[in-house]
């Protein structure tokens, strides 16, 4: 009789360290139709001791619904390795009949049961596989409430407030939990112009021991339909895409074969009838068998986010409609309006240097009289772009009203805002518009006044009105010019 194979997955294990003692167990048990195989546990595991520090480990050579048949000496080290590998496999206890008033003792230490060694072997099958059912189902169970309680969690989290990338980081970490995968992930799709529908990794969530890939650069930009084109046919369709992954057609099996992947769970995600990407799961421990209500019961986390996708599109829509120009894209009025308070707020706290300008494009009624409307919008628009091109991310911009615009930049002092109104106006005497084949030469005049002329505390509508009276001065004087601490400056 040979010990342990670690490919076989018995349904009892029995540890004795003589054949001569297991035999019989193994015959009886074997008669009665169970799967049932005989540990040494001095024996070796490859590469590693079976005996450290006093604990057998023997959850290296177990299935995972395993059952131990031993000798009350071996119960604490093997308990002692459960509690290292975060396992809880059922033990069973064999103690003399004369023993067996000790049998609470033994339960309450953990064994899943205690036998005394004279008992029938039939009786011994009947009690296990009955314990074996019961603990099935135990599982089942709880693997079920656990499932439920994940999924809930993760609906109201995507229904509720807040930054949907860090809801997803949440979402796949606690799925990854519940379903105890190795890796569960989100891939987000985006098309390419050349290369077509792309796919790169955007969340990720490991089990202890994994190596996460986020950071791996073969899984950002990658071409769907070449990787994977019967994923991409499965998840485009609605449908998700699942199953062993030795089972699966190429090129699949051999690009998750590749990464150490035995099992793989994928389900898309649709934002309205976008296909948007796809949370997945792979196991790369053990070929799990994916339950189909545990599918369906992803498949609702699936939904919910793409549900959470689209109301973050519409919110962000909305947001842009409320605080952009709609012909420029340039911040409006009123968002100008609330951030200049804000930042003049703060100026006047820390005693920062700031300077605004009002800008205003020359002649622009002129401009709509002799090309039209569309002439005057497409100007508006290439004044907006030449603009933004001198803009720092943290300066403020936008159109502060019909062909007005409001620009306002931290730690500058009017000098400084006078040279980037100069380049601006280079920029535009080398790019006039084009319209309809002729060429609209732009230009503009503006008024700028510095927070260091206002006595503190002062006003966002006081240096507005200072910067405006200073550009109505500008346009006096013949326009295409700036007006800055009182001093007219063509510019």
């Amino acid at each position: 009789m040979e010990p342990l194979n670690s490919a076989l997955a018995p349904t009892l294990l029995i540890v004795a360290s003589q054949p001569s003692l297991a035999t019989p167990w193994l015959a009886g048990f074997q008669a009665q139709g169970l799967q049932v195989a005989w540990v040494d546990p001095a024996c070796m595991a490859p590469g590693q001791t079976l005996q450290e520090s006093g604990a057998v480990d023997l959850l290296a050579l177990l299935h995972p619904e395993a059952w131990l048949l031993l000798e009350e000496e071996w119960l604490t080290p093997v308990l002692q390795s459960d509690q290292r590998r975060g396992r809880q496999t059922p033990v069973l206890v064999l103690i003399p009949p004369s023993e067996l008033d000790r049998a609470p003792e033994l339960l309450q230490a953990g064994a899943a049961d205690v036998w005394s060694r004279e008992l029938p072997m039939p009786l011994l099958a009947r009690r296990l596989e009955v314990q074996i059912q019961l603990r099935r189902h135990q599982r089942a169970l709880a693997k079920q409430l656990r499932y439920e309680a994940a999924v809930a969690e993760c609906a109201r989290m995507l229904v509720g407030r807040g930054g949907l990338d860090h809801h997803l980081q949440r979402v796949v970490e606690i799925l990854q939990a519940a379903s105890a995968v190795s890796r569960a992930y989100v891939f987000r799709n985006h098309q390419d112009s050349e290369k077509g529908l792309l796919v790169s990794q955007v969340h990720e969530a490991c089990a202890a021991g994994i190596d996460p890939q986020i950071h791996n650069p073969e899984l950002q930009d990658q071409p769907f339909a070449s990787d994977a084109p019967n994923a991409l046919a499965r998840l485009s369709a609605g449908e998700p895409f699942v199953g062993l992954v030795h089972d699966l057609p190429e090129p699949e099996r051999t690009l998750l074969g590749s990464q150490g992947i035995l099992s793989v769970l994928i389900l898309p995600i649709f934002s309205g009838r976008e296909f948007w990407g796809f949370i997945g799961f792979d196991d790369c421990v053990q070929a799990s068998h994916w339950h189909p209500d545990e599918i369906a019961l992803l498949r609702i986390v699936a939904e919910t986010a793409g549900l959470a996708i689209e109301r973050q599109k519409a919110e962000d829509e909305l947001y842009r409609m409320a605080v952009r120009d709609s012909l420029t894209g340039l911040h409006n009025r009123r968002h100008l309006n609330q951030q200049l308070t804000n930042l003049v707020s703060q100026a006047c706290r820390e005693q920062l240097q700031f300077s605004l300008a009002l800008l205003d494009i020359d002649w622009f009624k002129r401009i709509n009289d002799a090309y039209g409307h569309p002439a005057g919008d497409q100007v508006l628009c290439h004044f907006a772009r030449a603009l933004e091109r001198g803009c720092r991310s943290y300066d403020l911009l936008g159109r502060y009203g019909g062909e007005e615009f409001l620009l306002a930049i931290l730690h500058a002092d009017a000098s400084q805002l006078v040279q980037r109104l100069q380049q601006l106006r280079s920029g535009l005497q080398q790019s006039p518009v084009r319209f309809q084949g002729r060429a609209i030469p732009v230009t503009f005049s503006a008024g700028i006044a510095g927070s260091a002329e206002l006595q503190h505390p002062f006003s966002a509508d006081a240096l507005i009105a200072l910067a405006d009276s200073r550009l109505y001065v500008a346009k006096q004087q013949g326009r295409d010019r700036i007006a800055a601490e009182a001093v007219i400056a063509p510019i």
